[in-house]
């Protein structure tokens, strides 16, 4: 599981890098609400498998930011079919994805 630690402003957490996860517990949103989820990641491997990078409920309805084998970015809003870019996901690099 994920560790708080000390961050530039305030608190953030620590994720080992295998198999640490957040759960919040209920619905951050619903797929009518007016959002943006946005996350800070980086990864060494973008290609390997699928990676969920953020999610919150299924295909059925809810929202997912997500990596796919290809290495592109790839998103989920409600039940509307995965949003699949062109874009590349770098490697060993920060990133900002959000949607």
């Amino acid at each position: 599981m994920p560790v708080w630690t000390g961050g530039k402003f305030g608190k953030g957490l620590t994720f080992d890098g295998v198999d640490d996860y957040v759960i919040t517990g209920s619905r951050a949103t619903t797929a009518t609400d007016n959002f943006t989820i946005a996350a800070w990641f980086k990864t060494s491997s973008p290609t390997q498998e699928e990676k969920a990078i953020a999610c919150n409920g299924d295909d059925s309805g809810g929202w997912c930011l997500m990596i796919r084998n290809s290495g592109k970015y790839s998103g989920l809003y409600g039940s509307v079919a995965w949003i699949d870019t062109t874009i590349s996901v770098p490697t060993d690099t920060w990133s900002h994805f959000l949607m």
